[in-house]
């Protein structure tokens, strides 16, 4: 990556990897530690889906706004 964070959000540490051209962000990934195979701040009565942060909408809509920009 061309630049990596880690925060923390509850008890989930997250690494955030971020790729660009041209200086143009194109790829972001983010690593949600003890997460296992769901979709993070969603529904916990949907299969699939962990209450727990980080919300996973939010940080997609804002890779789309960043993006867009």
């Amino acid at each position: 990556p061309d630049e990596q964070f880690e925060t923390q959000e509850g008890e989930r540490r997250l690494t955030r990897s971020d790729w660009k051209m041209n200086g143009r962000l194109v790829v972001r990934h983010w690593l949600v530690e003890g997460l296992g195979h769901a979709w993070s701040g969603g529904d916990p009565a949907l299969p699939f889906n962990d209450a727990a942060p980080p919300d996973a909408t939010a940080l997609l809509g804002s890779f789309v706004r960043e993006v867009g920009a």
